[in-house]
């Protein structure tokens, strides 16, 4: 707390002034001043940063919630039942963090409104809070004690999606929870083959089939171990939505007209209409909807990243905070890299260009801390300055750097 007193001087009383605990003496110079409180506002801001490292140290791995649905949308006219139901989550995720949604009783629109709002809720309060998120899935439970019941109008033998299923995120869970749990004997999942993904962004960096069909297999085995579920390769835009045995098509907002172009040919092949349920979007941690090729473009920084630090060839090796660095770099890097989604395409863009140039070790290095420290509030020199102390490297070394990041048009 900023003061003022006076400190006795032998006979004569000296006045001073007290900022954050050091002494400012009147007769100093503006320079001097200004250097003093730099040290000051500097040092403080490090401390921000080790605090900020030191909560992401502390994030448990993984963890799995179960959370009782069974008063969903029984609460009284001024209460968000939301915000009730969610109230067990009002604390840091793990890293990897499993909902199991208990006791529930769901239309199809009621559990595609609920799954997609807890879904939308908690990745903004991790992009608030400033938490790494590496996998997030809410699952109503369909088996065993506890499990949700749904409506017989919304029930049907045979089910079917399709969709690229690339880099599975929250918005393909939401459509694959909603089908595993109308479904009675069967689920006929299309994922897109290699002619329906030509025109697709960054289509270099898609998945393998075979990567795309295991990711959705494992997904539905987590919720629906018994359900027949058979994955097909897409070649055209129908594939077994054509099938005679297949009642119902789930879909997203974004691909509900073309399911009327399904039951167009289905009548036209003297076969019955499916009928359609459709899922709304599901956003990202900020206010757009989740993507696979936002992801894609994520991983594509990513991998920039990964290669410019690997070239600049700083050591995290052995115990100690060397240890803990190997940990920490990927981390921020992913927050960061997310964090960059939410932001205009050509920050990204930018700082993508900056990683792949070709640069010296110690210009790299600075590059990186640009992008590493998006996670940290832009506090560049400041994770400089932990990083240096924490890893023991020289004045020189440090000093260096701090060149390349005061240089003019050095931040992303």
């Amino acid at each position: 707390m900023d003061g003022h007193f006076a400190l006795p001087s032998g006979d004569k009383q000296t006045s001073c002034s007290c900022l954050g605990g050091r002494l400012l003496n009147p007769s100093m110079t503006h320079l001097e001043f200004t250097a003093t409180y730099g040290h000051i506002m500097g040092a403080s801001r490090a401390l921000d940063v080790r605090e900020r490292l030191t909560d992401l140290d502390s994030q448990a791995p993984f963890e799995e919630i179960h959370l009782d649905v069974s008063s969903y949308g029984s609460h009284g006219p001024n209460v968000s039942p939301l915000q009730q139901l969610l109230h067990p989550l009002q604390r840091r995720l793990a890293r990897r963090t499993r909902v199991w949604l208990q006791q529930g009783v769901f239309s199809f629109a009621s559990l595609a409104e609920l799954l997609q709002s807890c879904y939308q809720q908690l990745l903004a309060k991790a992009r608030r809070e400033g938490w790494l998120l590496e996998e997030l899935s809410v699952l109503p439970r369909l088996t065993g004690e506890g499990r949700c019941r749904t409506e017989g109008a919304c029930i049907e033998d045979y089910v079917a999606l399709g969709g690229t299923f690339d880099r599975l995120h929250e918005g393909h869970k939401v459509l694959l929870s909603c089908a595993a749990a109308m479904a009675t004997r069967g689920l006929v999942v299309g994922i897109s083959g290699e002619p329906l993904l030509r025109e697709k962004a960054s289509a270099s960096l898609l998945q393998s089939w075979g990567e795309r069909a295991r990711e959705v297999a494992a997904f539905l085995a987590l919720q629906q171990p018994m359900l027949s579920v058979r994955l097909e390769e897409l070649q055209d835009p129908f594939g077994p939505s054509l099938w005679p045995q297949l009642r119902a098509l789930v879909v997203s907002v974004e691909t509900a007209t073309g399911a009327q172009s399904i039951n167009v040919e289905r009548r036209r092949l003297g076969r019955t209409d499916l009928e359609i349920w459709v899922v709304p979007l599901v956003g990202g941690q900020g206010e757009g909807k989740l993507s696979s090729s936002g992801l894609r473009a994520d991983a594509e920084l990513l991998m920039a990243f990964d290669e410019c630090w690997a070239r600049a060839q700083p050591d995290l090796s052995g115990a100690g905070s060397g240890g803990r660095w190997a940990k920490l770099v990927p981390t921020l890097a992913k927050i960061a890299g997310r964090e960059l989604l939410e932001r205009p395409e050509r920050q990204r863009q930018r700082c993508l260009q900056r990683l792949t140039e070709p640069l010296d070790p110690e210009t790299g290095l600075a590059r990186c801390l640009e992008l590493l420290s998006v996670a940290v509030g832009g506090q560049t020199l400041e994770l400089l300055k932990v990083l240096a102390d924490e890893l023991h490297w020289s004045e020189d070394r440090e000093q260096g750097i701090r060149r390349k990041l005061t240089a003019p048009c050095s931040r992303i």
